[in-house]
């Protein structure tokens, strides 16, 4: 693994060093510079705010998935979680198994990746 060096002077160091190439700077760059960093941290984050999706109820979910040239009925609000076993979820899974037939029945484990399928820091 890459470790810095000489932590913490290294570090130090460089910000020292790039705090006074930035003041060496003509006063109108840094002006223009922090015009600029304003109006696009205001966008950024009008943007967000506008477009956020964090305040919505998560009991009236729409699900929006179009499904092209299938049968797959999706229903318009997502049930609850303790309604998932009257779903016939067959049709859903498309990942291939070791075995040639599907998988017919789900339980509620399924819904989720395991932890196991991530990456670890020792791999």
């Amino acid at each position: 693994m890459f470790k810095t060096p000489c932590v913490p002077f290294v570090p130090v160091i460089a910000i020292t060093v790039n705090i006074y190439l930035i003041l060496k700077l003509h006063y109108l760059t840094l002006i223009r510079f922090t015009i600029w960093m304003t109006l696009g941290f205001i966008m950024y984050f009008y943007y967000g705010i506008k477009h956020s999706t964090l305040e919505e109820g998560s009991d009236n979910i729409e699900l929006e998935a179009t499904v092209v040239n299938s049968q797959i009925k999706v229903p318009k609000k997502a049930p609850a979680k303790e309604n998932f076993e009257q779903y016939d979820m067959t049709e859903y899974d498309k990942r291939p198994t070791a075995s040639s037939e599907p998988k017919t029945s789900y339980s509620k484990e399924d819904l989720f990746v395991p932890a196991s399928a991530f990456p670890t820091w020792d791999d």
